[in-house]
């Protein structure tokens, strides 16, 4: 009922034990003596290397367990699906003696995620064309007015954020995305200083509500940067810095400050800016944002609960 088969391959006499179901879900008769060259046989082109690795004599990186997906290209250019599931059994010596586990026909799940991928791709697609909609009515009404021509930059670009922040979440399914990437597209408006910008941190990947966030904060804080900060003037640099923070309580911090640029003068009044930047985590329980003006140049700071973070502690720079 599961569309599941067990198999068990002795790796020194390069035998499979008989198994009615695995031959009927590799598309065999039942009364076939399949062989490790017959499974091959019915793989993907594209998916064969990834069956080799997984029943080749010695794996090439030592491991007690494996798991891979691959198709299968069975008779009547049908094809399914796979899971296989198992463990690599060894002697006292350590020498490899068999390959067992269990099959799965997961074709139907594919399909779903194939569906669902298409589906993310056309929600993406029609938000994206209507932001640019919104571009437009806001470019047609504020057009030709000198009072509102920065106005109507400021909201085109705010919406450019947007759709790039939907880019960055699009490549990962909605599910979470990279603080690297969130940061690097956050940042692509402003290149021709990208000598001037330097980012570092740990991978963390974080999820669609903090992105959206930190998206339109960083755009905020680098348009600012670039008509009254350290991108006004040719000497002046931002760092971008992150890092999970133990004490008192586990905390993501990220950090943007100038440095060698115009002396920051505190704003007189909480202009549209200054408030998405302070509320871009308002979402958030128990984050907070810190914007401070100190002579040698602006800084903000974000601290928010670290929702996941890869085990990878590399950093990255960009």
């Amino acid at each position: 009922a599961a569309s599941m088969a067990a198999f068990e391959y002795d790796n020194r006499r390069n035998r499979l034990a008989k198994s009615p179901r695995l031959n009927e879900i590799y598309g065999f008769p039942p009364d076939h003596e399949i062989t490790l060259s017959d499974m091959q046989r019915r793989c993907h082109p594209a998916d064969i290397e990834r069956f080799r690795e997984t029943f080749a004599p010695e794996p090439a990186v030592p491991v007690q367990n494996f798991e891979v997906e691959f198709r299968l290209l069975l008779p009547g250019d049908t094809i399914r699906w796979m899971s296989s599931r198992g463990e690599y059994a060894r002697d006292p010596e350590g020498r490899l003696v068999k390959t067992r586990g269990i099959v799965m026909d997961v074709t139907d799940r594919k399909h779903v995620e194939e569906r669902q991928i298409l589906l993310m791709h056309e929600l993406n697609h029609r938000v994206k064309n209507t932001l640019a909609t919104v571009q437009s009515v806001v470019n047609r009404t504020l057009r030709g007015d000198a009072r509102t021509d920065a106005m109507r930059r400021d909201i085109e670009q705010r919406l450019l954020a947007l759709s790039r922040a939907h880019d960055v979440l699009t490549r990962e399914n909605w599910e979470s995305a990279s603080l690297n990437s969130l940061v690097a597209e956050a940042l692509r408006p402003y290149q021709e200083s990208a000598n001037r910008l330097t980012a570092k941190g740990p991978e963390l990947r974080l999820p669609p509500q903090d992105v959206l966030g930190l998206s339109m904060a960083l755009h905020e804080l680098a348009t600012n940067a670039a008509k009254y900060g350290a991108l006004s003037v040719s000497g002046g640099t931002v760092e971008i810095t992150w890092m999970i923070e133990a004490n008192p309580r586990p905390k993501l911090v990220l950090r943007w400050r100038e440095q060698n640029g115009p002396p920051p003068t505190p704003p007189q009044h909480q202009g549209f800016g200054t408030r998405l930047i302070e509320r871009s985590l308002a979402h958030a329980e128990g984050a907070m944002v810190t914007l401070r003006y100190p002579r040698e140049g602006a800084i903000c700071q974000f601290e928010l609960p670290p929702r996941s973070a890869s085990p990878n502690p590399n950093t990255r720079m960009s």
